[in-house]
């Protein structure tokens, strides 16, 4: 990767990198407060704003609308028996890593950003 020469200016490259940080580092914290938020907002919308239909259109008071809707899905307890064969799957996929019968097909690269949340920096 050394040798590999960028198709724009470092310069041009930093700054995205920088702002590809900072977007980053605002997902991380909004989603921390969506975390914090998400369950009185399902209850308000529940008891207040769908009651009995299917969905609504809400609108903030800068003019952002949408549609909400209470969607629900099942949550699964499995039988023993399929909880051990995904038990088993899943070792038998690392061992067939690990002992190379598995075929790499390629490689995906990305960037990991671990921010620190008692020291935020806002402007």
């Amino acid at each position: 990767m050394a040798n590999k020469k960028p198709k724009v200016s470092e310069a041009i490259l930093r700054d995205a990198f920088f702002r590809y940080f900072d977007v980053k580092r605002q997902i991380s914290v909004l989603k921390d407060e969506e975390d914090k938020l998400k369950d009185q907002a399902l209850e308000y919308a529940e008891l207040f704003l769908c009651k009995d239909k299917q969905n609504v259109i809400v609108e903030d008071e800068n003019g952002n609308r949408a549609t909400v809707t209470v969607a629900e899905r099942p949550q699964y307890d499995y039988p023993e028996e399929i909880k051990a064969l995904e038990e088993k799957l899943k070792r038998l996929k690392k061992e067939a890593e690990i002992n190379g019968t598995a075929k790499v097909v390629g490689y995906t690269k990305y960037l990991v950003f671990r921010f620190e949340k008692d020291k935020v920096v806002t402007d």
